[in-house]
């Protein structure tokens, strides 16, 4: 299978200032939630467009969270691990 076949989805790196408390979890509903031990939230979400994408960065300000920065990582779907 070429490269071009693969159906590609989009990883993003969402880190945080603030340490999301465990009732608030229930947010972010196929994302992965990493609490360093700075006390900042990293998230790690499976998007599959941009749609998607805006709701997640909508319930981070909703939450008035700070978003300290945010990456993209192109992955074939087959090794998508979310």
């Amino acid at each position: 299978m070429t490269s071009s076949n693969m159906t590609r989805q989009s990883l993003y790196l969402i880190c945080i200032e603030e340490r999301i408390s465990p009732q608030l979890l229930s947010w972010f509903e196929k994302t992965m939630v990493i609490t360093t031990t700075q006390g900042k939230t990293i998230l790690i979400s499976s998007i599959a467009d941009q749609a998607e994408l805006h709701g997640l960065l909508l319930r981070i300000r909703d939450l008035n969270l700070t978003l300290t920065s945010m990456s993209k990582v192109e992955i074939p779907q087959q090794m998508n691990p979310l």
